[in-house]
């Protein structure tokens, strides 16, 4: 009975051993390192059935507002006083003297531009030169006002053909868009001399506008 009773003890206490040495195996054992998946792509964002998806608006460049032109041949020219020497040859305004004018029918609401002449002066005379002058009247009254200039004189005596001169600075006037229901627009040309001159001659004016 002895022995049963030593043997039973016995066979506790290497369980009890296996038991510890096992905790402390579990204990002392390094945990690995988790491994990453790197090649997992990130899974694409679907709308929801019925779900109304929005792009974000892109802005656009605003273009340059596009120029119309408003062409008056030297031959529309009415001179202002009866008697006037004047020869209109080949589409041009020649040996002339004094003051023509001609209507300017632009579209109600334009804003105007730029002024151009076409010019030939080659009269080696500082004192001699045209003038091209732009207005608007209102219809109640008969004070005209200047909405723009050009002249020969920046460039006579140095060309050989017709020179095309643009002005775009204009009075505050000439700043506003048309407005036909208030004024009517016209310009005017003199040749600037003490005679009438061959060598001074003028071609088309052109208005250049925009309209909003």
């Amino acid at each position: 009975m002895m022995n049963s009773f030593i043997k039973t003890l016995a066979g506790l206490a290497v369980a009890i051993i296996i038991a510890v040495v096992g905790g402390v195996g579990n204990a002392g054992q390094v945990p690995t390192a988790s491994v990453v998946n790197t090649n997992i792509k990130p899974q694409q964002i679907r709308p929801l059935p019925g779900a109304v998806v929005k792009s974000a608006p892109v802005e656009e460049q605003e273009s340059p507002p596009e120029v119309h032109y408003f062409s008056i041949s030297p031959l529309a020219l009415i001179p202002k006083d009866q008697g006037v020497t004047y020869n209109k040859t080949s589409g041009t305004l020649r040996s002339a003297i004094g003051t023509f004018y001609a209507p300017a029918h632009l579209p109600d609401g334009a804003i105007i531009a730029s002024l151009t002449a076409y010019m030939y002066d080659s009269d080696n005379n500082g004192a001699t030169f045209m003038e091209v002058y732009m207005y608007r009247v209102p219809h109640s009254t008969s004070s005209s006002q200047i909405l723009n200039m050009i002249d020969s004189s920046s460039v006579m005596d140095s060309i050989v053909g017709y020179d095309e001169i643009t002005d775009t600075t204009f009075t505050p006037a000439g700043s506003e868009p048309v407005d036909n229901e208030a004024y009517s627009y016209f310009v005017r040309t003199s040749f600037i001399a003490s005679s009438p001159l061959p060598n001074m001659r003028l071609g088309s004016i052109v208005i250049g506008y925009t309209m909003p």
